[in-house]
């Protein structure tokens, strides 16, 4: 599938990872052209998660549009404080039918709606089309593959049930691999 992760945080680069090695097309995004920057030359996130190696096959962008254009996926990875604002910002280049994933920890101040209400309501995103992804875990040690457990919830079980195996890694039969070498 085609994924967009918005926001290159520590969070949303870990979760473009398992997609990445998930075998998913990755776009990620950020505002800040300057990590994003960083990111190409470096090969990781110094910022957020240094020493973490970041192929090359997960495209970063400063160009909102462009890193959601054709995504099947869309992880909303940013703060809780801009998610309205940003998936306002996209307008008409919302894909309605592409399932939205919600990440951003709290709720926002002005409304009190839980995040994933938030971007349906910004993006009009129907509800069968809206999931999140919650600990507990910390993106430091998932994205170095430190077995954690992540809840994916929907109000509709069949999307709850793709965003599962979205990002489902099989780290056990990883480990089987490492250790028979």
């Amino acid at each position: 599938m085609k994924a967009s992760v918005l926001g290159a945080g520590s969070w949303g680069t870990t979760l473009a990872l398992i997609l990445n090695e998930n075998k998913h097309e990755v776009k990620c995004w950020s505002y800040e052209k300057k990590d994003i920057n960083t990111i190409r030359e470096s090969g990781e996130n110094k910022r957020f998660l240094p020493g973490v190696k970041i192929p090359k096959t997960i495209l970063f962008s400063d160009n909102l549009t462009e890193s959601i254009h054709g995504a099947q996926v869309v992880v909303v990875a940013v703060p809780s404080h801009a998610v309205r604002s940003v998936v306002e910002k996209l307008g008409h280049e919302v894909n309605r039918n592409a399932i939205w994933i919600s990440v951003a920890k709290g709720i926002e101040n002005e409304s009190f709606l839980r995040i994933s209400q938030v971007i349906g309501q910004a993006g009009k995103i129907p509800g069968e089309n809206l999931a999140v992804l919650s600990g507990p875990s910390h993106a430091e040690e998932v994205s170095r593959q430190v077995p954690t457990a992540i809840v994916a919830a929907s109000t509709f079980k069949d999307t709850a049930v793709l965003v599962q195996n979205l990002f489902m890694l099989d780290l056990l039969q990883q480990l089987i691999k490492l250790k028979a070498k």
